[in-house]
């Protein structure tokens, strides 16, 4: 069946397939139109996870809180937003090279101060490990050694 303005000996399109536009402009929205529906279907947020990729989710609740505090960079991440920001390129990647050619200081500082942060992190952790073996280990004073003698040495006097 040929609708007003089809040209009867074009074969209708098949299936899915978007019938030939009429012109340049109409090509050009067509074209505009297709993009921003494959953007929009393929879009997602800046932290979210590919699909395939580990998102964690498998790790118990500590095990995840200590997961997060060892891959967070705060500083990176306010450079990548005053990147963001300060730029209209396309890609976060442009920005972030942009803003590196421009502010070296500030970039290096980021990253200095976000090893720093991760290593104060992993010191805390490991200082609190320490603490928490040495009470589980280390006999308490006062308290009968498994000699059966106690450690305290008062004694007082029989009447």
């Amino acid at each position: 069946m040929v609708g007003p303005g089809e040209d009867p000996q074009r074969p209708a399109p098949e299936r899915g397939e978007r019938p030939p536009p009429v012109d340049a402009a109409t090509a050009k929205t067509a074209e505009a139109q297709r993009l921003i529906e494959e953007t929009r279907a393929s879009a997602r947020p800046e932290r979210q996870v590919p699909a395939g990729l580990d998102t964690g989710a498998e790790l118990a609740g500590g095990t995840r809180a200590l997961n997060e505090l060892l891959s967070r960079s705060p500083f990176f991440d306010y450079f990548c937003n005053v990147a963001e920001r300060s730029s209209s390129d396309k890609s976060l990647e442009t920005r972030v090279s942009l803003a590196h050619a421009a502010h070296s200081k500030l970039f290096r500082f980021c990253v200095i101060a976000d090893m720093i942060l991760r290593s104060l992190v992993a010191l805390i952790l490991l200082l609190v490990i320490v603490a928490v073996l040495y009470k589980t280990l280390s006999p308490l004073p006062g308290l009968p050694s498994p000699g059966g003698s106690t450690t305290s040495t008062s004694s007082t006097p029989a009447k």
